[in-house]
């Protein structure tokens, strides 16, 4: 398979062979600016997510501290392996928390992640001890990407993810260059796989079936619109300091709105390279979008009304 356009950026070339996961951070004192930037720029919430694992920054705490400490809501993407318990008192105070497993088994989280196999086990009781928190905020989900190394596994890890005490599972579909025909000799499979996994549901544990939303996105592709509202609305910093559209085109020169490094988040994303960058936008050139739900909602709402709309 080639590249995935969010490699485009992120991969490094090292000793003339290819780095996939490059240790690529921001500075404190750029985490630091930024926080400020967000308040003053009145931002409601921060969302800490890879590419790469956010908890292996060395000031990872200190960071979520700081947001917590100006009031801003918090939400965290992480694996879970390094979720300690000092941590896990933290973000339990977060707004939503997901860790992403994406499988059911030792046995597969080993082989599709290639680590050993004991890695499971402590995400396992790293989630235990997060959910089983007296005063804990947060709402507790697992990712559950389905591919085809782990499509079996969906209701098996489902049952799991009960047992571990989490608020919800979030199922999707992986995005990658093939669309929705890599999935097309399995769907079956998978949509008997989701619809026993959705029956676990209950008044204290939900089953989100977005599998189906983000196989029409594949199976669309390039969406069928101009205007992007949801990149008007939240953005993509990443590891390297570049400002991206969303976490889609993240690492691509497609998304690519400007860099950081040298000056502040405030002054690009008021500046004219941003405005020039936005202007020049059209939805219809990226490959594909899983968000192109929220984004017709949006259009639909401040699109110029009709005749046809006093019909309902």
């Amino acid at each position: 398979m080639k590249d995935y356009s969010s490699n485009q950026l992120f991969k490094i070339l090292e000793n003339g062979e290819v780095n996939n996961n490059p240790r690529r951070m921001i500075p404190w004192k750029k985490l630091e600016e930024l926080v400020e930037d967000f308040v003053a720029m009145e931002v409601k919430a921060v969302q800490i997510t890879g590419g790469g694992e956010p908890t292996v920054h060395p000031q990872f705490n200190d960071f979520c501290k700081a947001i917590f400490d100006r009031n801003i809501n918090l939400a965290v993407v992480t694996n879970g392996l390094l979720m300690n318990q000092k941590r896990a008192n933290l973000l339990s105070q977060s707004a939503w928390l997901r860790i992403s497993v994406d499988c059911g088994t030792a046995e597969s989280y080993a082989r599709i992640r290639d680590v050993p196999a004991a890695e499971f086990d402590i995400v396992a009781n790293n989630v235990r001890f997060l959910t089983s928190i007296p005063d804990r905020k947060t709402v507790v989900g697992i990712g559950f990407v389905v591919t085809k190394d782990n499509y079996k596994e969906i209701y098996d890890g489902c049952k799991q993810f009960k047992e571990w005490g989490v608020d919800n599972v979030r199922i999707s579909a992986m995005f990658q260059n093939d669309g929705h025909n890599y999935f097309e000799d399995i769907c079956s499979e998978i949509d008997d796989q989701i619809s026993m996994s959705v029956a676990l549901s209950d008044n204290k544990f939900k089953v989100f079936n977005n599998f189906k939303s983000r196989y029409s996105d594949l199976e669309l592709g390039s969406p069928d619109y101009s205007f992007c509202p949801y990149m008007n609305m939240t953005t993509y910093i990443g590891g390297d300091q570049n400002v991206y559209t969303c976490c889609v085109n993240a690492y691509n020169e497609r998304g690519l709105v400007g860099s950081i490094k040298d000056q502040s988040f405030m002054d690009l994303w008021n500046g004219q390279t941003k405005k020039q960058f936005f202007d020049q936008f059209d939805a219809k050139n990226c490959l594909r979008c899983m968000f192109n739900e929220k984004n017709r909602f949006i259009n639909g709402v401040i699109r110029k009304p009709n005749v046809h709309d006093d019909f309902v």
